[in-house]
């Protein structure tokens, strides 16, 4: 325990669950208030690496095959290179995120590794006991800090750098006007788009006069193709990838998303989101501002394209 002195080095894992990303924020600001000294970096799968870099406080981004086996030649050089790092301390903030980054965490050769205890399996020096399935992960988290005597910071930002001119600008001013909507189309674990239902979206959208701002990654190759095909022209395609595309989710007046990434983002940024209800959204989506978030029970498309237009009038 020496080593919560006064570290030079931390190393924080994500939970790998939608949502997980958003909600180690707090969890970041409350380390980097606790160690204003420390070289704060975070570890994330390379899908993420853009998304977590808008994270404040954390001082470097490490990507890494999060998705691939453990025994993997990618898996082994990424913890040879987190062994390198001597870092003085680990944080694995999933209670049930995939066993993956708990071994990875674990292998990371960090002073004091602390993470949820996972069972049979021992990966971290210092392991917690959490049986909160039906608690949130903020109070995760909590316990986590205050086992270690830190305080949990419950305010917290992202940091979003907007460019001036250029199309970044141009969709900013256009934001006034409220008619640019945004739709993820990247499925959830559980919850799947349909053509029916994007077309549904699409067309309720066009037809009210909004324009949809499409983002999209190569994993959502093959809807990609089928949009560009049937509304190709009306539609503005976002590739994830470009490292302008979180600054024109903050240019559009509202999003709908399954449980992904993007939503969380929009959460975070407080943008107007609209989402299928799913039993997961309880946990990972709280606190939310009633305001400007809404569940919907009907799957059709039309129902989420509608219920994102009156959301939009209300705000």
């Amino acid at each position: 325990f020496d080593h919560l002195k006064d570290p030079q080095k931390a190393l924080i894992v994500p939970c790998d669950k939608p949502g997980g990303l958003m909600k180690a924020a707090p969890f970041v600001q409350s380390i980097r208030q606790a160690y204003p000294q420390a070289d704060i970096r975070i570890l994330v799968t390379e899908t993420r690496t853009q998304l977590a870099a808008l994270i404040p406080f954390v001082d470097e981004v490490i990507s890494g095959p999060l998705d691939t086996p453990l025994w993997s030649k990618q898996v082994k050089k990424l913890c040879s290179q987190l062994k390198g790092e001597q870092f003085d301390l680990v944080f694995c903030l999933g209670t049930d995120c995939s066993l993956r980054n708990a071994a990875i965490a674990g292998a990371s050769g960090g002073r004091l590794q602390i993470g949820f205890a996972r069972g049979d399996f021992q990966f971290f020096n210092f392991e917690l006991v959490w049986s909160g399935k039906a608690k949130s992960d903020e109070e995760a988290h909590r316990h986590m800090l205050s086992a270690i005597n830190l305080a949990y910071e419950s305010s917290w930002r992202w940091s979003v750098p907007l460019e001036t001119g250029g199309e970044d600008s141009a969709l900013g001013s256009r934001k006034q006007t409220g008619r640019l909507f945004a739709l993820d189309l990247a499925d959830s674990t559980d919850q799947r788009w349909n053509k029916k239902q994007l077309d549904e979206i699409l067309h309720h959208w066009l037809f009210n006069g909004f324009e949809p701002v499409i983002f999209f990654s190569l994993a959502e190759d093959k809807k990609v193709r089928y949009l560009r095909k049937t509304h190709g022209r009306h539609l503005r395609m976002v590739d994830k990838r470009d490292g302008t595309a979180t600054a024109l989710l903050q240019s559009c007046h509202g999003i709908v998303a399954l449980n992904t990434d993007y939503l969380h983002l929009a959460v975070a940024l407080r943008i107007s989101t609209v989402t299928l209800a799913c039993p997961e959204m309880d946990r990972w989506l709280d606190p939310v501002q009633k305001d400007l978030h809404v569940f919907v029970r009907d799957e059709k498309g039309k129902a989420l394209a509608e219920a994102l237009i009156r959301l939009s009038e209300q705000v």
